[in-house]
């Protein structure tokens, strides 16, 4: 993990061969499916890299950014609004809520 900080800097991350990336699916409305799973997988990063302890419940980490684990998230579809979310420094648990809220609307925009 680098010592970039996405959120202060203008130029683009430096290369590093041990770039940790973070792919999502299109899938539409199935997309939130990718934001439980990576719940979980942020909980077990969080476990991994020494910030909790084994006993640390979920409701701990669930305010835990992804952006601040991965160093670059890319995705298609609906899985591309949530990877925007996700950049901008949300945790799963803030970004699955702008999801529902958000997705009715884009999908009826979509299908007009």
């Amino acid at each position: 993990m680098s010592s970039y900080n996405y959120r202060t800097s203008s130029s683009p991350p430096p290369y590093q061969e041990d770039s940790r990336l973070l792919c999502l699916d299109g899938g539409g409305t199935r997309t939130i499916c990718q934001l439980f799973i990576l719940g979980e997988v942020t909980h077990r990063l969080a476990w991994d890299m020494g910030l909790i302890d084994q006993k640390t419940p979920h409701s701990v980490t669930q305010n835990l950014a992804p952006a601040d684990f991965f160093d670059e998230i890319g995705a298609g579809g609906m899985g591309a609004f949530v990877a925007f979310l996700l950049t901008c420094g949300l945790s799963v648990e803030a970004a699955r809520e702008h999801y529902m809220h958000a997705a009715p609307r884009i999908v009826h925009a979509l299908s007009v």
